[in-house]
Formats: structure tokens, sequence, C-alpha cells
């Protein structure tokens, strides 16, 4: 189609084209063609257009935050879908929704806010503080102009301004706090067996008949998919870096630019007593805390055994055995309060309080080593490793586009591009559209390899950025259609499938008969005895269990009444095909009148928050429903 258009725009048909080109723009002015998509509008919310630019920059915002957050190892397949597109209009509707109510309800940022907030951000501060070059340098680099930047961040400000008043206007019972903290110390005593699938396995029977009967009847269950195999280009910053090879000029002069990140650090050991108290708790919780860690300092620097304080008294778990020991801490490995203070204590010094997120730390420094200064030979090959790879970064970004381009412009064939960058053209193994391996495992080139510009016209893909790294084109080297796989070639996966559904049938069977049992008065010892199973106990609190199995019975043991004149004996299937069998024997409330008071504040913070953020939910699902919203799918 496409091939066609390119090979035979000549003679009368061109002409024809650029008959209908005049046309349009006759009709409709050239200023349509240049506007075109970028102006459309995607949405339209109680008439105010939310413009394809404005969509594709919120996109670009949205990629740029997860990678930021995320890292190298983000997935970038997610971008394409229709749930990430979807989660950022979402987000926009609301903005224009929350806008409207902001200026209806008369919410206002004042200037002084507003400067508060820009002086005191953290990416916008230099070596003595808020650093206006810096600031305005960023805003460009992201695309902003300072009015735009500050219009949104008084948005911002004013949306959560409302959302505040959700928030810190909820009131929560003391019964309910009660009640919830109650609930979530609880602890039930149960043990449970397993009747295990495989243990049916030898009674299952399937024939002949029965296997061919379900391929007759479920043809679809055996369906191959649509399969290609495409030849491809690809070009990686990691590639480039196996072809440079850098000079010892250019070695020295990194390691001389660079000598701080080859010094060993200093390394101090140290060891603390942690009262933990939330980041957010209320000034009575803080104030209790903070005076409970000074009297342990007391203590401390009164003589008392560092080690003994830590055990009885520390709320960090993972150290207090260990007398508070944390072992060696280099810089960067702590909360920045706490390891400000241990980099600056002398040894065998207990400091403290000091506030982290986590609480208030009583520190002491137990050891210390000084860093050293690493040659030059001995960091030699880590430095040919980063050099090689500063160098393969800025050439890769340099042949990227070149990579674009031959690949549009020579359609036909990969071996232009191949030859002008120093690549291979490589052949992958079949895939299809929704799974493959090697260089098929990235959604986004299957997507390109079933396009219709590279399945139908036999183009060369566009280019597909894999990751951070690596950009790819592909081309169609072979195609099967979709059909049902032969009988013989299922028969086996068919037969296994029917047998372990039959070994959870006999297994779920004599599970209900040995609950009907246990029920009518039966035994728990003698008749699990009788199948030669072994009870095992389950942990007693709720979230207590690792072992995925005993996660689903435990969950399923919390969710039952408590016992009422004897245990509670049920049964339940397990995601493994078997059947476990449980014995809930007793439920202990939570001591809430012993309670420990930062424990009962915790629950207390929590249900306001919930509370507070199902309110605000509410309140802007009214304001969607009320609105008059037109979402524009093909605009997306």
């Amino acid at each position: 189609m496409l091939t066609a258009i390119r090979e035979k725009a000549t003679g009368w048909i061109a002409w024809i084209l650029v008959g209908i080109i005049t046309l349009t723009f006759a009709l409709w002015g050239i200023q349509s063609y240049f506007e075109g998509p970028d102006r459309a509008a995607v949405a339209v919310v109680n008439g105010t257009e939310i413009e394809n630019t404005t969509y594709q920059n919120a996109l670009t915002e949205r990629r740029r935050a997860l990678v930021n957050r995320f890292g190298r190892n983000f997935s970038s397949d997610y971008f394409a879908t229709d749930a990430f597109k979807q989660q950022v209009l979402d987000a926009l509707i609301d903005d224009i929704l929350l806008q409207s109510e902001q200026i209806e309800r008369g919410y206002r940022i004042g200037d002084d806010q507003l400067r508060t907030l820009i002086r005191t951000a953290t990416e916008f501060q230099g070596e003595n503080g808020f650093d206006a070059e810096r600031y305005q340098a960023l805003l460009r680099s992201e695309g902003f102009t300072v009015t735009q930047y500050e219009a949104e961040q008084r948005l911002r400000l004013a949306i959560a301004q409302m959302q505040r008043g959700f928030l810190d206007t909820v009131f929560v019972r003391d019964d309910d706090v009660d009640a919830i903290a109650a609930l979530l110390q609880q602890r039930r005593d149960a043990e449970y067996v397993v009747l295990a699938a495989d243990r049916f396995t030898d009674e299952a029977e399937i024939s002949a008949e029965q296997i061919q009967q379900h391929y007759d009847q479920n043809p679809e269950q055996f369906r191959a998919p649509d399969q290609m195999r495409v030849e491809y280009l690809q070009m990686s910053v990691e590639q480039i870096a196996q072809r440079i090879e850098p000079t010892e000029e250019e070695l020295q002069a990194h390691y001389n630019q660079n000598q701080d990140e080859f010094n060993e650090p200093d390394r101090r050991r140290a060891s603390h007593i942690l009262i933990a108290v939330a980041a957010d708790a209320s000034e009575d919780v803080e104030f209790a805390a903070l005076r409970r860690a000074n009297d342990i300092a007391d203590q401390a620097k009164d003589g008392s055994d560092f080690a003994e304080l830590a055990n009885t008294h520390s709320d960090d778990s993972g150290s207090a055995a260990n007398g508070g020991d944390l072992g060696f801490i280099e810089p960067g490995m702590m909360v920045a309060p706490f390891e400000s203070a241990v980099f600056a204590m002398d040894l065998d010094e207990i400091r403290g309080p000091v506030r982290s997120k986590f609480g208030f730390h009583i520190i002491k420094l137990t050891e210390l080593k000084v860093g050293a200064k690493r040659s030059f030979e001995s960091v030699r090959d880590a430095i040919v490793e980063r050099e090689r790879r500063q160098q393969a970064e800025l050439q890769f970004a340099e042949h990227a586009e070149t990579f674009t381009n031959l690949a549009y412009e020579h359609s036909h064939t990969l071996d232009v591009a191949a030859e002008e960058l120093g690549l291979e053209v490589q052949k992958s193994d079949w895939f299809s559209r929704d799974e493959g391996d090697g260089i098929a495992a990235a959604e986004g080139v299957r997507r390109a390899a079933f396009s219709e510009s590279v399945r139908v016209d036999q183009f060369n893909s566009d280019t597909v950025q894999v990751d951070a790294d690596t950009v790819v084109a592909v081309r169609q080297l072979d195609f099967k259609e979709s059909e049902i796989r032969p009988f013989d070639e299922v028969r086996d996966g068919i037969e296994a499938t029917l047998l372990a559904k039959q070994a959870a049938i006999r297994a779920e069977e004599a599970g209900t008969e040995l609950v009907a049992e246990l029920n009518s008065g039966g035994d728990w010892e003698a008749l699990i005895g009788e199948l030669e199973l072994i009870a095992e106990p389950l942990p007693a609190e709720r979230n207590a269990a690792t072992d995925p199995e005993q996660r689903q019975i435990l969950a399923e043991v919390f969710r039952v009444p408590a016992p009422n004149g004897g245990p509670v004996v049920a049964g339940m299937r397990l995601a493994s095909g078997g059947h476990a069998i449980y014995r809930l024997t007793a439920v202990t409330a939570g001591d809430v009148a012993n309670m420990d008071d930062d424990v009962k504040q915790r629950v207390r913070t929590e249900l306001e928050r919930r509370y507070g953020f199902d309110q605000y939910l509410s309140y802007r699902r009214d304001l969607r429903d009320r609105a008059e919203i037109e979402i524009r799918e093909g605009q997306l």
C-alpha cells in the first residue's frame, strides 16, 4: 500500500495528489496543515479543551518522573500501554476540575507561600542556598518559563490546600481506634495439615478418548498465534563502548579530575539505640519519646553499659540483639541527620538524642578507620570502563539520529545503516505479538514488527527505543499465520493438565471428608495420623507468615469467626492444587489497656489518613460525575 504510493507517485498520479492537496489548502487554509494534531484536543472538560501538546508534555513529564524514580531498570514498554496514557489523561482532567473548584471556592496562594516553596526546594539549591540562575536554567531544561512554572505551583499548592481540608478535619472516635488496634494486635492459635495433590496422582486415570475430547472441545486453547521472524539492527552504548580504547592521557586525566571518587572513604562503626516515633507524630507523642530518649542517653553517658541499654530499650529489633551495633558506615549509607552526627563524633563518644524520620537515636562511635588514597594503577581498570562508557554515551547520542534517518531513507534494507555505523544485521527467533525472547522480549520491538508498515508494506520499522542505551530497527524476515496446533504436539500437555485437575479434585474430596469427620466429633490427632499427616502450627500473628502456602492459609484463618464452644475446623483449596485442613483453637484480642500510646497513635493517624483520603476521593468522583467530559480516543 505505502510502497505503491512511494514508487508510483509520478506522472498523472502525482498531479492528482497535488490537486487534492491544493484543494485541501484552498478549503481549510494552510494553517490547518501546520497546526494539525498538535493543536487538536484530546479531551474537553466542561468546555475546556486539553490540547494534544499539553497531553504530550504531561506524558513526557510522567515518563521522566518514573525513570528518575526507578532508574534504568524501569520497563519502557509500560509507556506505550493504554493504562499509562489513561492515567496521565485522568490527572489532567482532575487538574481542570480541581482548578475550577479552587477558583470558585476562593482558595488563594499568596506570593510569600509560593516564594517559600521555591526558595526551599532542594533542586534549586546552590552552595550558598537558593540559586536563581540554577532555578531558571533547570526550568528552561524542562521546557518551562518562570511564569508557567509558578502558575503550575500555585495550582498544586491550592489543590494540596483543598486536600488538607479533608485530611485535617476528619474525626476518629476513640472506640474506633481501640477496636482497630485490638484487631491488628489479635493473635490466633491454629495448626494445619495439607493433602497434596500429587498424593492422588496415581489414583487419577485419563483415557485417550478424554484427551482427544478435550482437544476437540477446546480448539482455541491450542491456537498458536501469528508468529514472525525479523532481521534487526541494534545500536547500544555497550556495543560502542567495546570498540573504544581510551589513551593513557585520557585515563590519567580522568583519574586526576575525579580523585575524590577513587579515595577510600572514612569508615566508622557505630551502635545506636532507637526510640521510634513517626515523622508526623503529634507533639505529645514526640515529647514523650524525646523525654524517654534523653533519660536513656543520660544513663549511657553516665557509664551504663551501652549494649545492655540497646538490648533493653531500642526499637530497632535488627540491631538491639547485637547491642545496637550497626557495623561500619560509609557516606551515603544512612539518613542524613544520623550520618552527620556519626561523621562528626570522636571515638567512644556518645551523642544524642538525634532526630531522624525513624525517631530519636542515641549513638556511640565504637571504631574508626581513616580512608586512604588509591593509586592510579589500582583503579586503572575501573577508569578504563568508565571512560569507555562516557565516550560511548557521547557517540551514541551523535549516531542515534543517523541510525534513524538511514533506516527510514533506505526503507527496504538495513544493510546501508549497518555499513555506515559499523553494525551487524542480526536475525531473531520466532515470536508472537505477546511474547518473545532475545530482542523480541521488548514489547516495543514486537509492536513495531507487527505494525502495518513492517508486516504489510515490508518497510523497515521506525526506530524503537528499547531502553535508555539501546535503539533497534527491524524488518520482516518470515511470517506464520495463526493456526491450531496439531493434536500430537499438545497431547502430553493435555494429559498432564487433566491428571493434575483430577488429582486436585480427589485431594479436595478427601479433605472435605476429613473435615466432616472432625466436625462430627472425630479426634484430630487420630484422624490425621491415619493419613500419615503431621500438623504444623501457624504463626499466631496476622502478617507473620513468610511461606506463600502458610500466608494463604493464615489469611483464611483470620477471616473465620472465633471458636465458640470448640475448635473451628475447616478446609480450603490451595493455589498448588492441594487441600489444607486447619484447626483454630483460640483467639486473643490485642490488650488495648496495656498497649503503648505510640501504637494507638499510629492507628489513629492511619485511620485519619484513610478516612480523609476516602472523603477526598469521593469529592473528586463527585466532581467527575457532575462534569461534562468528552474523551477523543483517536487522539490519545
